[in-house]
């Protein structure tokens, strides 16, 4: 709990399905893949990336499918309430409708009973197949329902699609009539042949996928055909909020931009919300200058090395906010959003 007697809810963290892995093992091997289109975050991975994210498994495995040592881990950084949501890894979209549709429901049955071993710590978030729309609004139904899932984790891109696409029109209307928010987190960089060295399809990369997808949702459409939608940028938004100039210069002085939208693309990111995984005081208080306070959630990316260790010490470090706005920002957003307390 932060110092102030603030319930600190982490919005960003993530959990593994074994069902899903074993699904999955019965349909391919790994080789198959570990191609650009099914996997990019691996498949554009330099070799010395690879080896390091391999030796971690070991200690990352626990952490993902059990709640005993995240939950320690929580304690230890003043962490009350996680909403675990799928790692990505587990998107699979590639996968034929019938499988894709599969292995969403298995990844969501997994991730509602683990959090029913501690309720009052954890909150499930569930996945999609977004690969069939349809099927996607029938799941999303059901996982509100029947397992309590309060939101769910898309990529910001679907097997190459855009978010912007009127197939997923559907998806969006669904989860404005249910609610409940869509949190987007890429999987690595669809084009990373440039970002094998230094890790740079993760820390150069991700953002610039986030950027992409945001452009997307923006010129594409979406926030204006379905007002009211509830996004999450996973983050911090990427890159589009640091750098808005350019993309609203761009808007006033070339038309085809301006063609697609009526207002500054800058002025759409108070329709989203973000999370703090940002890694300086400075830069979430520029964010939550652009973006305003009620858009800011805690995150941390739990339990990668790429996470936020110290999220809620993070969110007090940010002096020149506000103790009401370092409020929201722990907690106070995210419990309004998901329906916790």
């Amino acid at each position: 709990m932060a110092s102030n007697g603030t319930i600190a809810i982490d919005m960003h963290a993530h959990v593994f399905s074994p069902s899903a892995k074993a699904l999955m093992d019965k349909h391919y091997k790994p080789s198959e893949i570990l191609t650009p289109d099914r996997d990019p975050y691996m498949f554009f991975a330099h070799p010395a990336s690879m080896a390091v994210d391999n030796e971690a498994i070991p200690s990352l495995v626990p952490k993902m499918i059990n709640l005993e040592p995240r939950a320690a881990d929580m304690d230890k950084t003043r962490v009350d309430i996680q909403i675990v949501s799928p790692v990505p890894i587990q998107f699979y979209y590639w996968t034929d409708p019938e499988l894709g549709n599969e292995l969403a429901r298995v990844q969501n049955d997994d991730v509602s009973a683990l959090v029913k071993g501690d309720p009052d710590r954890f909150v499930a978030m569930g996945t999609l197949p977004m690969q069939d729309a349809a099927a996607s609004v029938v799941e999303m139904r059901r996982a509100v329902k029947n397992l309590d899932i309060r939101a769910f984790i898309i990529s910001s891109n679907i097997d190459g699609v855009e978010l912007s696409d009127l197939r997923f029109d559907p998806i969006y209307a669904e989860a404005v009539k249910l609610d409940v928010p869509l949190f987007l987190h890429p999987f690595g960089f669809t084009d990373g042949a440039r970002l094998r060295p230094f890790f740079l399809h993760n820390c150069v990369g991700q953002p610039l996928e986030e950027q992409i997808a945001v452009s997307h949702l923006i010129f594409g459409g979406v926030l204006d055909r379905h007002p009211g939608i509830k996004i999450c940028i996973a983050h911090g938004g990427g890159y589009f909020p640091y750098y808005a100039g350019r993309m609203d210069h761009s808007w006033e002085y070339r038309p085809e931009l301006r063609a697609t939208i009526d207002k500054p693309p800058s002025e759409y990111l108070r329709d989203l919300y973000y999370d703090t995984v940002v890694f300086r005081p400075d830069q979430l208080e520029y964010l939550v200058d652009i973006v305003g306070v009620d858009r800011v959630m805690m995150g941390t990316d739990y339990p990668f090395d790429m996470q936020e260790f110290e999220p809620v010490s993070f969110v007090e470090s940010a002096t020149k906010l506000k103790e009401g706005e370092r409020k929201k920002i722990l907690g106070g957003t995210a419990a309004a959003l998901m329906g916790i307390g």
